[in-house]
């Protein structure tokens, strides 16, 4: 990842990997890149935490709390998508053959003109077809 990159869209795939490896993603603890999301991940990125939870994989006896706090604290979410963008993101969805929250990852990117970080496959193919730049 270059360090000239000022903004970019994280979705629930990469923020995972963030929270996993923090010390593997020097550009995302940033405090000099503007990191978006849609309000929408937060349920994504809970039920995951939730399953992890319910695993004992999480708890807050293994420190886990204060890394997932400091990685939703640099991320600016967005009542997302917008009105005029849920269409939009509904044709990428059946387009790309992506759920419709993949599909606003990629929205927000589109109408921001930003990179999007990501880690899942059938979203990178929709970004690369979109020329959308990647951040993985």
């Amino acid at each position: 990842m270059g360090t000239s990159i000022e903004a970019f869209v994280v979705d629930n795939s990469f923020l995972i990997e963030c929270i996993d490896t923090p010390a593997k993603f020097p550009l995302f603890f940033s405090l000099d890149t503007v990191k978006y999301a849609p309000n929408l991940m937060l349920y994504e990125l809970s039920n995951v935490l939730l399953g992890r939870i319910k695993k004992d994989v999480f708890s807050p006896e293994r420190g886990y709390d204060d890394i997932i706090a400091r990685v939703l604290d640099m991320i600016q979410f967005k009542d997302y998508p917008y009105r005029d963008s849920v269409l939009s993101a509904l044709y990428l969805s059946k387009k790309h053959n992506l759920t419709f929250y993949d599909a606003s990852y990629l929205q927000l990117a589109l109408d921001f003109k930003i990179p999007l970080a990501t880690y899942d496959q059938q979203l990178i193919n929709a970004a690369k077809a979109e020329e959308i730049r990647l951040i993985a």
